[in-house]
């Protein structure tokens, strides 16, 4: 029986509250780091397939890993990526308690149809 992981980035700088940047390009911390390094060390099963999305942050996070495993194939799928429901051309430069609020509504709000402009998604889609 096959078994798929499904691991979620290390602690990049916006989880950290730093300044944040273009959400496809926002690297890890310092601790993100550490933790993607602890990942690879702790994970002991040998993939098939190592599939990570286009974000910096993903395969940040997968670099020790696949270190590790440097016969495994490793692909980046543009279907694979988080779910972005803020604008970013508003919110870059600012800080996860800037962008609280916000984010609070959003998800109060319950709208599956609604986005929030460039670059951002509605639920539904």
């Amino acid at each position: 029986m096959k078994e798929i992981y499904i691991i979620r980035h290390a602690e990049s700088i916006s989880n950290a509250g730093e300044v944040t940047i273009r959400h496809d390009i926002m690297p890890l911390s310092e601790l993100g780091q550490k933790q993607a390094k602890e990942l690879a060390e702790r994970l002991e099963v040998e993939p098939d397939l190592i599939v990570v999305s286009e974000y910096s942050r993903t395969r940040e996070t997968a670099d020790p890993f696949i270190s590790k495993n440097p016969h495994v194939p490793v692909e980046t799928w543009n279907q694979v990526h988080e779910f972005t429901h803020l604008n970013p051309d508003i919110y870059d430069g600012t800080t996860k308690n800037d962008r609280a609020s916000h984010a609070i509504d959003y998800w109060e709000n319950a709208d599956i149809h609604f986005s929030h402009g460039n670059g951002a998604e509605s639920f539904a889609e």
